[in-house]
């Protein structure tokens, strides 16, 4: 964390004004300069207990160090400034924990362990107890998309792609794309969580040259203490733990603004088929008294800019030199924090935005008859070309629609006189039922389940191995109680 002169906080994490974006009160503690303190003291208690536990310390001695590494004994702002001076990040804190816990205990203090050990042990503290805040986030976000599934699964309108009407779709196909992506980017998160969660101890060189008969024990019943996994060598210069956690939060924070986008879009006033959530009090403009402005979906956007862009530096991280290279590894200190934090945000502000988002179902009617039916070329030219061949079929269509507005927003005429007299008695009679009753029996996906009903979202029994040590669980070891089949109009039957 950064101060200005007064002591107060100048990181966005932690802002008076912006803190509110990044994750909340309980996930900004997390990495205040207390926090990230209480946690390097946590991981020297834990070294010297599992140290007193194989007998290389003195039981007292352990109980000492223990009772003193709490964080509220110390000057922050003197342990600051003599870190600043020394140009150290650990030593100081050493010391005055060695100070503390008195002459006899306090030269067992940091005993065989180097800096790197206790610092990395204590940031992986910090992504233990922030992943509950991420998932807790996540699992909110998924709630809302399968809401939206299930209410909109019969819901016409629009599908778009390059920008234009394509074909009919269901806003619930929309939704159940992205919740199915969104199941995915969970159980990314959940499977790195075993990997990540590892603590730190190899000693100066990775060699635990200091404990050579009780290292491998020492290690162990330390990370025991702390709730993290053993690692099965020292990871000092194998930085992939860290890109890992911050690539599985660019997934998270990549769907929630790609989703913050396309509400954005749908928002415009030409469209008019979402609105974000819009409660009494919210300000739309400053200047502007007419406008809703999307603010909460622009907002996910830009937390989610900070996290796609800001991964490269994880993986950029990876560069290590030897058997400690300490150049890119502080700059984990500054963005792992910061990642994490516009993650957290970036879910948190798009699970309101999905929770309260705004449906206006006869806005998408009317779009979808804006083309005055020709939104159903793909299975007018499907059957026609049973007749006369796909590609004539689509030549027909291309060379012989009136398909060209004469004026700003006249509507095209029906391209049914476009087509050949042999399909006259399809396209006559069902083209313009296709843009109301042909698009919401003809065109939309159907939910597939067990009972052909829409069914809530259920956990299944679960194997032990897919709960991580923090208890998130993978979604795909859940039933996936949704899912679509597509069906398009082409497929029915003339008279149908």
């Amino acid at each position: 964390m950064t101060a200005d002169a007064g002591g107060r906080s100048t990181d966005l994490l932690d802002a008076l004004y912006y803190g509110h974006l990044h994750g909340g009160a309980r996930l900004r503690s997390i990495f205040t300069g207390e926090g990230l303190l209480q946690r390097w003291l946590d991981a020297e208690a834990a070294l010297a207990h599992a140290q007193a536990r194989v007998g290389l310390i003195p039981q007292e001695a352990a109980r000492m160090i223990e009772r003193c590494a709490r964080a509220d004994r110390f000057d922050q702002r003197a342990l600051g400034d003599e870190i600043a001076r020394r140009m150290h990040p650990l030593v100081p804190v050493v010391e005055a924990l060695g100070r503390a816990a008195g002459t006899a205990a306090g030269g067992y203090v940091h005993w065989g362990a180097t800096t790197q050990d206790i610092m990395d042990t204590a940031s992986v503290l910090q992504l233990r107890d922030a992943a509950p805040v991420v998932d807790a986030a996540a699992a909110a976000f998924e709630s809302a998309l399968a809401e939206l599934a299930r209410a909109h699964r019969d819901t016409p309108m629009a599908g778009r792609t390059h920008g234009q009407h394509a074909v009919p779709i269901t806003f619930g196909l929309k939704v159940a794309v992205w919740l199915d992506e969104w199941r995915r980017n969970r159980d990314r998160f959940a499977q790195c969580l075993p990997r990540v969660l590892t603590g730190q101890l190899g000693g100066a060189a990775g060699t635990l040259a200091t404990m050579p008969e009780h290292g491998p024990v020492v290690r162990r019943l330390m990370m025991e203490r702390l709730g993290l996994g053993d690692p099965t060598v020292a990871w000092h210069t194998a930085r992939d733990r860290i890109a890992e956690w911050c690539a599985a939060l660019a997934f998270l924070a990549g769907t929630c603004g790609k989703i913050a986008r396309e509400v954005i879009a749908l928002q415009k006033d030409e469209v008019g088929e979402l609105a974000e959530p819009h409660a009494p009090g919210k300000t739309g403009s400053s200047t502007m008294p007419h406008k809703r402005n999307p603010m909460l979906s622009e907002a996910v956007m830009a937390l989610c800019q900070l996290v796609t862009g800001g991964v490269g530096q994880a993986f950029t991280g990876l560069l290590h030199e030897h058997e400690r290279d300490m150049g890119p590894w502080q700059a984990e200190w500054r963005y792992v924090p910061d990642l994490t934090g516009a993650a957290a945000g970036c879910l948190q502000l798009a699970a309101r935005v999905l929770s309260g988002l705004t449906v206006n179902i006869e806005r998408m009617r009317e779009n979808l008859h804006r083309s005055a039916g020709a939104i159903c070329s793909e299975a007018v030219m499907i059957r026609l070309g049973r007749l006369i061949g796909r590609p004539s079929a689509r030549t027909r269509w291309c060379t012989r629609s009136p398909w060209t507005p004469t004026r700003a927003g006249a509507m095209p005429a029906t391209p049914c006189a476009a087509m050949p007299a042999s399909a006259a008695t399809w396209t006559r009679t069902s083209w313009t039922g296709c843009s109301t009753r042909r698009i919401t029996s003809a065109t939309r996906p159907r939910w597939s389940t067990a009972s052909s009903q829409p069914a809530d979202r259920s956990v299944t029994a679960r194997s032990p191995s897919s709960t991580s040590s923090t208890g998130i669980t993978s979604p795909s070891s859940r039933s996936m109680s949704m899912r679509f089949t597509s069906w398009n109009s082409s497929q029915r039957s003339p008279t149908a």
